[in-house]
């Protein structure tokens, strides 16, 4: 992978790039874990905020006599 990203730079930069990923493959697991835990935190307030403003839409139409069931 390294070779398609980096092929661009020199042949002792790609593998100077490699070794580092290679020392420090638990703390780059760590970090994933970290970013993909805040992610998915951010995209669930979304959600939730959105479905909260259509339910209250919904409420107020019906309060409103806009909406009929």
């Amino acid at each position: 992978m390294t070779h398609i990203l980096l092929f661009f730079e020199k042949k002792s930069m790609r593998s100077m790039v490699l070794k580092n990923l290679v020392a420090n493959r638990d703390r780059n697991k760590m970090t994933a874990i970290i970013y993909s835990l805040g992610l998915g935190f951010i995209i669930f307030l979304n959600l939730a905020q959105r479905s909260q403003v259509q339910i209250m839409g919904l409420h107020m139409m019906k309060f409103h006599a806009g909406y009929f069931e």
